[in-house]
C-alpha cells in the first residue's frame, strides 16, 4: 500500500474507532437514562407507567405469567392490585388482589366499569402490551374520593362553615392532604391544610388536566361536584416520590438528566484526551525521531539517534521497522540510505584527502628527485673549470638532464590535463579511424620495447570497425591501460588486447594473467589522489594515468570497467555505443 493510502486507511480507522467509543458510551448513558425514567414514572404514577413497564417486560413461559419482584413491591407500596386476564375474561394470574374484585370478566362489564359508567370502589387501568394473550388491569382505591366522602359524613356545617372533627383533621395533616371547598360562583368557602400547590380558584383545565396527565405534577388533585349543594369539593394529594436513581444521588429527574450528561460529557472527554494522547504519541514518536535523525544529519553526524541502551529507535535487531514506525516506512528507510550513503561518502572523501596527501607527497618526491640529478650533473660540468670532462660523459649528463626534465614534463603535463579535463576545459577533435589498426598501432609500440620482459598478444576482429575518437586522447588511454599491466606484474607475464563487437557495442579489452588487485585497489583505480602500485621506479609513471583515462572515456561517450581478483589477473574493458559504426 502506497504512503498516502496508508495514511488515509491507519488515521481513518483510528477516528473511527474514537468514534464508536464516543457513541457505545452514549448509548449505554440513554439506557441508563432510560432505566432512570422507568423508575421515575413507577414512583410519580405507578398506575400508567409503571403498568407499561410491566406489560412489555412480563414473562410468559410455559403458559404461567410471572413478573420481577420490584413491580410487584411497588404494587404493594401504592397499595393498588394486578391481574391478568386473558382474551376471554378469564384471570389468569393476580397479585394483591382484595376479595371483592372478581375473578372473571364480561368484556362489556369491564368497560364499563373502566370508563366509570358504573361504579366501583377501586379506579380501574387496563394496559396490553407486547403480549398479544394476556390484559393487564390494576386497580387502587381512589384516595382523594375517600377524603371527600370522609370529610361529607365526620364534617358539620354550623352557620354556612364546615367544621372537622379533630381526629378528622390529624390525618389529613399527617398524610399532607389539602382539602378545598367552593361555591357555585367559584369562590373559596372552605379550606384547610392548603399547600405550595393549592390555588383559591382552579380553572377547568388545572382540573381536567391533573385528572388526565396526573404524572405531570406535583400533586395529584381530584374534584366532585355536589348536584345537591352546587358546591365543588377539591383535595390535593402530594405525590411522595422518593427514587433511588441507579448510579445517581438524583432526589429529581432534572437532576437526574443534569447528572447522565456530566458522566456523558466527562466520560467522552476522557476518551479524547486518552485518544488523543495515544494518537500524540502513536504520531509525534517517530515525527521527532525522523526529526531528530534529521538534525544529526545536518550537523554532520552521520547516524540514527539511538535509545539510552545505545539501540535503533525504528529499526528492530533483525532490520524490521519497529510498530510505531511502519506508518512512515518509506521515509525512515529513505532516511536509513540516506545516513548510510553520507556516512560512505564521508569515508570516501577522508580516504580521498588522505590519498591526496600521499599523492602530494609522492608528487613532491618524484619532483624532487630528478631535479636533484639535474642539480648534480649540472654542479659537476660547473664545478671544476680546471676539469676537462670527456665528451662520453657531457653527452652521458646530458641525456640523464633531458631524460629527467621529460619526466617532470610529463609529470605537469599530467596534472594539468587531469584539471582540464575535470572543468570541461578540454574540447575533442574527433577523427573517423579504423579501430583494429588503430589498436595494433599502440601495441605494436609496447611489443617494439623488450625491456618490460611480459608477452604481449593482440586479437583484431574479422570486420573492419570505424569510430569518431580523439586520436592523439584515446592513444593516451590505451597507453595508459597497457602500460599498467606490464608494470604492476612480474616478467614473464601474458598481456591479450583485443577486440570484440556486437550488433550495437565495441569492446577494447585488455586482460593479463598475472597478481591482480585487491578490492580496495580496484575500487579506488580511477580516483585521482590513489596510487596501488608500490614500484619505486617513480619515473615510470605519475600516477594520474587511470584517473585520467576515465575522464578522457567518459568525453567519448563510452565507459571503462575493471574486472579483477589477486592472483588471477585483471581485465579492463573499454566500451562504444553510439559512437560505434561497422563497415564490412
Amino acid at each position: 500500500m502506497k504512503l498516502k493510502g496508508r495514511f488515509i486507511f491507519h488515521y481513518g480507522w483510528q477516528s473511527l474507532l474514537s468514534m464508536v467509543l464516543v457513541l457505545l458510551v452514549t448509548f449505554g448513558a440513554f439506557m441508563f437514562l432510560g432505566f432512570g425514567m422507568g423508575e421515575y414514572e413507577i414512583k410519580r404514577d405507578f398506575a400508567r407507567g409503571g403498568l407499561e413497564y410491566m406489560g412489555d417486560l412480563m414473562d410468559e413461559g410455559e403458559g404461567e405469567v410471572t413478573f420481577s419482584q420490584k413491580y410487584l413491591d411497588a404494587i404493594k407500596e401504592h397499595g393498588g392490585w394486578l391481574q391478568v386476564l386473558d382474551n376471554k375474561g378469564h384471570v389468569k394470574a393476580s397479585f394483591y388482589t382484595p376479595s371483592d374484585v372478581p375473578t372473571r370478566y364480561n368484556p362489556a362489564e369491564l368497560a364499563d366499569k373502566w370508563e366509570r359508567r358504573t361504579e366501583s370502589n377501586y379506579e380501574l387501568f387496563l394496559y396490553r402490551g407486547s403480549s398479544e394473550k394476556y390484559t393487564l388491569l390494576y386497580g387502587e382505591k381512589p384516595k382523594a374520593e375517600q377524603w371527600i366522602e370522609k370529610a361529607k359524613q365526620e364534617g358539620e356545617v354550623e352557620e354556612g362553615e364546615l367544621i372537622l372533627p379533630e381526629q378528622l383533621k390529624k390525618e389529613l395533616r399527617k398524610n399532607d392532604v389539602s382539602l378545598q371547598v367552593f361555591s357555585k360562583d367559584g369562590g373559596e368557602e372552605f379550606s384547610f391544610n392548603k399547600t405550595k400547590y393549592s390555588k383559591d380558584q382552579y380553572t377547568l383545565e388545572d382540573l381536567t388536566s391533573n385528572a388526565t396527565y396526573g404524572a405531570r405534577y406535583e400533586t395529584d388533585i381530584s374534584s366532585r361536584y355536589d348536584k345537591e349543594t352546587g358546591k365543588t369539593w377539591v383535595v390535593s394529594v402530594p405525590r411522595n416520590i422518593s427514587i433511588q436513581f441507579p448510579y445517581s444521588d438524583a432526589q429529581s429527574l432534572e437532576e437526574y438528566f443534569i447528572n447522565i450528561f456530566i458522566f456523558v460529557a466527562v466520560i467522552i472527554l476522557v476518551i479524547w484526551i486518552l485518544f488523543a494522547l495515544w494518537y500524540s504519541r502513536r504520531l509525534t514518536k517517530p515525527t521527532l525521531h525522523m526529526v531528530e535523525w534529521l538534525h544529526n544529519l545536518a550537523y554532520g553526524k552521520y547516524e540514527e539517534p539511538l535509545t539510552k541502551r545505545m539501540e535503533s529507535k525504528a529499526f528492530k535487531k533483525n532490520g524490521k521497522l519497529k510498530r510505531s514506525y511502519r506508518l512512515f516506512r518509506e521515509v525512515n528507510t529513505s532516511l536509513a540510505n540516506l545516513t548510510e550513503k553520507l556516512r560512505y561518502n564521508k569515508e570516501m572523501r577522508l580516504r580521498i584527502d588522505e590519498m591526496r596527501e600521499e599523492w602530494i607527497t609522492g608528487l613532491s618526491h618524484d619532483l624532487k628527485t630528478p631535479l636533484a640529478s639535474i642539480n648534480g650533473y649540472a654542479q659537476l660540468l660547473v664545478a671544476d673549470e680546471q676539469y676537462n670532462w670527456s665528451k662520453e660523459e657531457t653527452q652521458k649528463f646530458a641525456r640523464t638532464i633531458l631524460q629527467k626534465g621529460a619526466y617532470m614534463s610529463e609529470l605537469i603535463n599530467d596534472l594539468n590535463l587531469t584539471y582540464r579535463l575535470q572543468n570541461d576545459q578540454i574540447s575533442l577533435d574527433y577523427e573517423q579511424v579504423e579501430l583494429n589498426e588503430f589498436v595494433r598501432r599502440c601495441v605494436i609500440s609496447f611489443i617494439n620495447d623488450p625491456s618490460h620482459g611480459q608477452h604481449l598478444h593482440f586479437e583484431n576482429y574479422q570486420e573492419s570497425i570505424y569510430v569518431s575518437i580523439d586520436q592523439a586522447l584515446f592513444q593516451r588511454v590505451l597507453e595508459n591501460i597497457i602500460a599498467n599491466a606490464i608494470k604492476h606484474n612480474e616478467k614473464g607475464t601474458d598481456v591479450w588486447v583485443s577486440i570484440l563487437a556486437t550488433k550495437e557495442d565495441v569492446f577494447i579489452r585488455v586482460k593479463d594473467n598475472g597478481s591482480g588487485m585487491s578490492e580496495e585497489t580496484k575500487i579506488n583505480l580511477f580516483q585521482r589522489y590513489y596510487r596501488g602500485t608500490n614500484t619505486e621506479e617513480r619515473s615510470c609513471g605519475t600516477g594520474l594515468g587511470m584517473a585520467i583515462s576515465k575522464q578522457i572515456t567518459q568525453l567519448h561517450g563510452a565507459e571503462i570497467n575493471v574486472e579483477s581478483e589477486v592472483g588471477k589477473g585483471t581485465t579492463i574493458t573499454v566500451s562504444f555505443t553510439s559512437v560505434l559504426h561497422k563497415a564490412s
